[in-house]
C-alpha cells in the first residue's frame, strides 16, 4: 500500500513530533494535517506532492524560526 494522502488534522497538535519522513508517493496534505506540531524544525517535501491544504503547517513555531 502506498501512502498518497495525509488526512485532515492527522497529526494536529502532536507537540512532540519533531520529524516526519514524507514518502515519495505522497501527493496530498490535507487541511491542518500538521497544525500545532510545535517541535517540527524542518521538512523535506516529496517531488510528487501536488496539494498542500489550508493551514497544513500553521502554529509549527519551531519550523519558522
Amino acid at each position: 500500500t502506498k501512502l498518497e494522502s495525509i488526512g485532515i488534522q492527522a497529526f494536529y497538535n502532536c507537540l512532540s513530533l519533531a520529524y516526519f519522513n514524507f514518502p515519495e508517493t505522497l501527493t496530498k496534505l490535507e487541511d491542518d494535517a500538521f497544525s500545532g506540531c510545535e517541535s517540527i524544525t524542518e521538512i523535506a517535501l516529496p517531488s510528487k506532492l501536488k496539494t498542500i491544504g489550508i493551514q497544513t503547517f500553521s502554529y509549527c513555531t519551531s519550523l519558522f524560526l
